[in-house]
């Protein structure tokens, strides 16, 4: 609990000034529900359900760190032992854009993690932008770019 309030004064502090009086259309909101979702998933472990509703098979995962791309099979490999060392503490993530063109979709957000690893208490903020398709009426994300923000707009 005191950890969920500590990571939500820390979203208060790096929200953009005017961020909460944004507005979405109907389809924009469906985004931001189904990314929601999404995160909320992974945060479970459920990793099967996290690939199987969220990810299509054939995404490409690019982890600017990392400086190499990745699909699917291999989160689907490394999950285990990744939630072997990482105990989410809490989660949350600001919406900066999202388009909705037909069956095509992008999101672009600030993902928030407060994360306990290997025992030791972490933070991380990252910029994602996220392409996803809609497939007989599911959203499913086909690429994904992610890079590490500083932790607030001053760094």
């Amino acid at each position: 609990m005191l950890r969920s309030a500590i990571l939500t004064t820390v979203v208060l502090v790096l929200l953009p000034a005017g961020a909460s009086a944004q507005t979405w259309s109907a389809e924009e909101q469906a985004i931001i529900d189904f990314t929601n979702a999404c995160w909320e998933m992974w945060s479970q472990e459920d990793v099967d359900g996290y690939l199987s509703d969220c990810w299509h098979e054939d995404i490409t995962f690019w982890w600017s760190e990392l400086n190499l791309p990745f699909g699917a099979r291999w989160v689907g490999r490394v999950a285990p032992s990744w939630f072997s060392r990482h105990d989410w503490a809490a989660w949350d993530f600001q919406t900066h854009t999202v388009k909705v063109y037909g069956d095509a979709a992008v999101i672009q957000y600030q993902l928030m993690i407060s994360e306990i690893i290997d025992g030791s208490s972490e933070f991380f903020n990252e910029g994602r932008t996220d392409f996803l398709v809609r497939i007989d009426g599911d959203w499913k994300v086909v690429a994904v770019h992610t890079h590490l923000a500083p932790a607030s707009r001053d760094d």
